[in-house]
């Protein structure tokens, strides 16, 4: 579902590569703090952006261990086979997974779904050691409707052939609800399952555009149809938002046009229609969200797992 947004400036901020020097300095800081850690008695303005040049401006030369983290993260993504489509999910507590709301948006849709982890392929090429889990909605399903943080949070069967969480052996991507994570022009890599193909990852011209407000922010991070559901994440491979949609482009009376400056209707075939970034739902308004709601006791616990990552 493709919703609209003026992005010319921002778009235009971030191809500079320097976005994140238009920040609020209360964002950087928060942003340094976490990257470096906090200083006693804090930091002058002046050492913050010192800092930032060195960490956002430099060359994109990464150390090997960058890449053994992104398979550590990307163990926990999976493709969630639903009867209304492909989509992608990931383990945030050992047995709890989220996707959005428009891939399993009931506990009856869920019920029919299942989950495959590891459907990836090998250096041969071959697609091997794929594990089926069943999703299991009446443990734990908490959902967020399509046009609010389009998220559902639903609880798992254990691994085939045994009793463990599958967070236990896979490893989980926590949820973190605070702030600092990522500034505007920062990279964005996103790990899924397009079109329900094995998996993949897209952490090549993506940038953060826009911190849209508390609940939304938009990036330049290729997708694809059943990507949605997907983990956002920063270049530490920290979660920063759930992938839900791209953005339309529009002209400036706001309505949507295609690559040739045409207004959109029914008629206006795929090929033609223009996108100007993705946008997912930022992982501190779900925090919040699973904070602020009722559970009876068995479902508190699974709650508590997720938020004890670090919401």
């Amino acid at each position: 579902m493709a919703e609209i947004f003026d992005l010319a400036e921002p778009l235009a901020r971030v191809a500079e590569g320097t976005a994140w020097r238009a920040e609020d300095p209360d964002r950087k800081n928060r942003r340094v703090d976490r990257l470096c850690g906090p200083a006693p008695g804090g930091r002058p303005e002046e050492v913050v952006d010192e800092i930032l040049e060195r960490v956002l401006d430099d060359p994109d030369l990464r150390p090997l261990s960058w890449l053994s983290g992104g398979l550590r993260v990307a163990a926990a993504v999976a493709l969630v086979d639903g009867p209304l489509g492909n989509g992608t999910g990931f383990l945030v507590a050992p047995w709890l997974l989220m996707t959005n709301n428009h891939v399993l948006p009931t506990e009856e849709v869920a019920e029919a779904a299942g989950v495959r982890f590891g459907y990836q392929q090998q250096e041969s090429g071959d697609v091997v050691g794929v594990k089926n889990v069943r999703v299991d909605p009446a443990r734990f399903f908490v959902t967020s409707p399509e046009d609010q943080l389009d998220f559902t949070v639903v609880a798992l069967g254990p691994m085939p052939g045994g009793v463990d969480a599958p967070g236990d052996v896979l490893g989980t991507i926590p949820l973190v609800g605070s702030t600092g994570k990522i500034l505007e022009g920062e990279p964005i890599n996103i790990i899924q399952h397009p079109e329900g193909r094995p998996k993949e990852i897209a952490f090549r011209n993506n940038r953060l555009i826009k911190l849209v407000d508390d609940d939304v922010l938009t990036y330049s991070t290729d997708t694809d149809r059943g990507s949605s559901g997907a983990p956002v994440l920063n270049d530490q491979w920290e979660l920063v938002g759930l992938h839900r949609s791209s953005v339309e482009a529009t002209d400036a009376q706001g309505r949507r046009v295609d690559r040739t400056g045409r207004p959109v209707d029914s008629s206006t075939p795929t090929a033609l229609r223009a996108w100007t970034a993705n946008k997912g739902s930022r992982v501190s308004a779900i925090v919040r969200d699973l904070a602020a709601r009722s559970y009876d006791a068995e479902r508190r616990a699974l709650a508590d797992s997720v938020l004890a990552g670090g919401g």
